[in-house]
């Protein structure tokens, strides 16, 4: 379970990475091949482990999909069907951070709300998936980034005489 938070807040960051223009045009083609391995790799770890794929056809559709080749996609098959559902920690882990994030940018709205200082308030919970916080970050994310009250008034004006 601890993989949910640590691999899906690296999934994440490859994401983050791409939002804020860190890739030229190249690296984000690898980006998306590595997103397209981890959805294969969701394919067959989730076939395998309900029944609907035997491991040969999980060898097979792996190679087919991401044209590893035939030792890579063995060695890749016997890895998930030793360790189930690891696979798809990095997914879920990415979409929980994702679902917490636009919470808390509603929450607070677009003009109060600091990437950098709900990264800090995430990264507090150390790699701990977002199931298990996410009501007490998005309180202490709307206590650090909703102005106060009396900030949010206007400031009253001197009649003049």
């Amino acid at each position: 379970m601890y993989s949910l938070g640590v691999e899906g807040w690296a999934h994440y960051t490859e994401q983050l990475m791409a939002e804020q223009g860190f890739y030229t045009p190249e690296e984000r083609i690898f980006q998306l091949k590595d997103a397209q391995w981890r959805n294969v790799r969701i394919v067959v770890d989730v076939g395998i482990h309900t029944g609907r794929m035997t491991y040969d056809e999980a060898v097979r559709y792996f190679n087919d999909k991401t044209v590893s080749g035939e030792v890579t996609a063995e060695r890749e098959i016997y890895r998930y069907s030793k360790w189930p559902l690891q696979a798809i920690t990095y997914h879920l882990g990415k979409r929980d951070i994702l679902s917490v994030r636009e919470e808390t940018r509603t929450a607070v709205g677009e003009k109060h709300f600091d990437l950098a200082e709900f990264h800090e308030l995430l990264l507090d919970y150390d790699g701990i998936p977002v199931t298990f916080y996410r009501e007490d970050l998005l309180e202490k994310v709307k206590a650090r980034m909703t102005p106060s009250l009396e900030r949010r008034r206007a400031p009253l004006r001197k009649r003049g005489r």
